[in-house]
């Protein structure tokens, strides 16, 4: 068996509670990562959670560390994809198919975690930033809350914050 005594890579705090995730950071060390499949690419550019979960985004991968930690028994659905689209949306394109970051299904809530916003990112430039609202609308006139997070959001200030606005929303 693998010892499972070691210190984070992230921020050097010892494990000495045998856990495969740092219970100081949530994250999973580099050391402690199972070795993923080269996918034809150059390299995996997916972030990796120690249940097995993938995301495209490190902002994606840390809410969910952190959500997963504080909230183990609320589960978000990943990448839930939803075409639902008002006639008023159409704009002419048919049918549309939108994917939300995480969401809780028998609640109808999503939680969209916007990476960029201070770099001129996808969802701040003027293409991105429509295609966003369309998705948006069309989740609220679904039924849908949906609750938007930036990285100032995910800092370590604020997760605490950011985490107990979606459980409020959750109704939990």
């Amino acid at each position: 068996m693998a010892n499972m005594f070691w210190d984070c890579t992230f921020c050097n705090a010892p494990n000495s509670l045998g856990l495969e995730v740092c219970a100081t950071c949530g994250r999973v060390p580099a050391n402690r990562r199972e070795k993923r499949p080269k996918t034809g690419q150059a390299e995996d550019k997916h972030y990796y959670h120690s249940d097995g979960s993938k995301f495209k985004s490190k902002l994606e991968f840390d809410f969910y560390t952190q959500w997963m930690i504080v909230y183990p028994t609320l589960r978000p659905t990943l990448q839930l994809v939803f075409d639902t689209i008002p006639e008023a949306l159409k704009r002419g394109e048919g049918r549309r198919q939108w994917s939300s970051d995480f969401a809780w299904i028998p609640q109808r809530v999503i939680v969209e975690c916007e990476g960029g916003v201070y770099t001129q990112g996808r969802h701040t430039r003027g293409a991105g930033y429509s295609e966003d609202c369309d998705k948006y609308n069309a989740g609220v006139l679904a039924g849908w809350k949906i609750l938007r997070f930036t990285t100032a959001h995910l800092t370590a200030k604020e997760i605490s914050n950011t985490l107990h606005i979606v459980h409020l929303a959750l109704g939990d």
